[in-house]
């Protein structure tokens, strides 16, 4: 035999369910508020952040790496002697390297 229907216990678990319902979606949303709010504080923490050039992308300061021997950059011919205007082998942007008498070494050992 079929169980007689209760109107209160039906109502009750059509409530139960909406409330569920509700919860999930309220917890959904909170989520979600949540996630806007953690991506909004990410932007705004790279817009503030200070943007350093990668590493290999810095340019070295120019300097004589070699003690004074300019003459050993590759200007010099067989007699030591460089040539008036001397330029690095690297190429486009460098500087020229201007080579006069005064900057020739002589070494003058006696014994």
């Amino acid at each position: 035999m079929p169980q007689p229907l209760d109107i209160n216990t039906e109502l009750a678990r059509s409530v139960t369910v909406q409330r569920i319902q509700e919860l999930a979606d309220r917890t959904s949303l909170a989520a979600q508020h949540r996630h806007a709010q953690h991506a909004q504080q990410e932007q705004l923490d790279a817009e503030t952040r200070v943007q350093e050039p990668p590493v290999s992308e810095q340019q070295p300061a120019v300097t004589d790496q070699h003690g004074g021997d300019r003459d050993s950059r590759g200007g010099a011919d067989s007699s030591g002697h460089a040539p008036e205007h001397a330029t690095d082998a690297g190429g486009a942007g460098e500087l020229a390297v201007i080579h006069d008498a005064s900057e020739q070494h002589t070494l003058d050992v006696t014994v």
